[in-house]
């Protein structure tokens, strides 16, 4: 159910034998705003994804919310069903709000319920009333599996509920790519993220300016992604004189995001909510240093000033130094690049890696 990855994911659980269905519900406003392009299934290499319809309404009382999960439920009823009745046994959620919700109503029906918890319900927490907190700790522990993508979020759900379920971390996947790597004259900085407030690429504008302010050579940022801090950025931009030096590479595709920053000196993401940011590993798996933040998913992974680099949260000076300490030191950048190499191939975010850990949980949960 919800069909995060669905492609790379689904893909590498067929190869390893897995029959599966892809069950993404789409709210109406959706299909009407599409024209009624998107249809109720589709197929690629051989892996259906069912796309029912549901009415989704306004998150405002409690009674409004349960509502919605009522909607959600009656939505999917019938393809759980027909799962059920093909052999189906298991459902994996890539959320908790509606989808890992809506599977553990359905345990009633003899489903295993594995529930994988992604950023913006965690960091959500802060922003709503503890009725929420309530209700996601209650579905957590109805569900027979936790998955988190990081020790540090697993820690941070671990701190404000109490979780009586199997926990088990394991990150998200990617697709491993050969790239050529060919970095310019100019020292380049790389940062690849929904442009929204909590990535930090304000900060990273600014500390770009400051060094260009001090030095003759300018180095110049790239930014990939977009969203709607994007016009806010641009303004920023502009307001300091830097639109010579910062440029908007706008969204591009996964395919051609590992190009882009493997013709980086440099990867850098301040982003302050981070569970984990695949984007690092990424840069990582092109050789590209990275610089990410203390106290995030990333630094579970990064031993500072081996194999990548951490600052702490909001840390201006501390960004700009780290900035302009790797823009004299092109042999240490190397060594780093190469170190962090190391630590993608060790880790389990590659897909054929990330699908054997999550193929060892569903063994355990079906006995199999």
């Amino acid at each position: 159910m919800n069909g995060n990855f669905k492609s790379e994911f689904g893909l590498e659980l067929k190869k390893n034998g897995i029959d599966l269905e892809i069950l993404v519900p789409l709210s109406i406003w959706e299909v009407l705003i599409s024209g009624f392009k998107m249809g109720r299934d589709e197929r690629y290499d051989g892996i259906t994804t069912f796309h029912p319809w549901f009415l989704k309404v306004p998150f405002g009382s409690s009674y409004l919310s349960g509502f919605q999960r009522f909607l959600f439920r009656v939505s999917i009823k019938k393809h759980l069903l027909n799962y059920k009745s093909s052999g189906g046994r298991l459902i994996h959620s890539h959320s908790i709000s509606l989808a890992g919700a809506a599977a553990n109503y359905f345990k009633k029906l003899g489903f295993i319920s594995v529930v994988t918890l992604h950023d913006h319900e965690i960091h959500d927490i802060k922003y709503r009333p503890k009725s929420y907190l309530k209700f996601l700790e209650k579905q957590i522990n109805r569900s027979d599996q936790l998955i988190c993508v990081s020790l540090n979020q697993l820690a941070n759900i671990k701190a404000c509920m109490n979780i009586n379920v199997a926990n088990e971390v394991v990150p998200y996947g990617i697709k491993k790519q050969e790239v050529a790597k060919k970095l310019p004259a100019q020292f380049t900085i790389c940062t690849v993220c929904r442009l929204v407030k909590n990535k930090g690429v304000d900060l990273l504008i600014r500390a770009v300016t400051i060094i260009n302010n001090r030095q003759i050579e300018q180095i110049k940022l790239i930014i990939v992604g977009a969203g709607n801090y994007e016009m806010n950025l641009q303004k920023l931009v502009t307001e300091l004189d830097q639109n010579s030096n910062i440029v908007f590479y706008g969204q591009r595709s996964n395919e051609e995001i590992p190009g882009i920053i493997a013709n980086t000196h440099l990867f850098v993401l301040p982003s302050f909510e981070e569970a984990l940011g695949l984007v690092y590993f990424e840069a990582m798996s092109v050789r590209t240093p990275i610089v990410g933040i203390m106290g995030q998913g990333i630094a579970d992974y990064v031993d500072h000033g081996k194999d990548g680099y951490l600052i702490p949260p909001q840390d201006m000076d501390a960004l700009v130094t780290v900035i302009e300490t790797l823009r004299e030191s092109p042999k240490n950048l190397k060594g780093v690049g190469e170190k962090g190499f190391q630590v993608f191939e060790e880790s389990n975010v590659e897909w054929s890696k990330n699908v054997k850990k999550h193929l060892e949980i569903y063994g355990r949960l079906l006995k199999v």
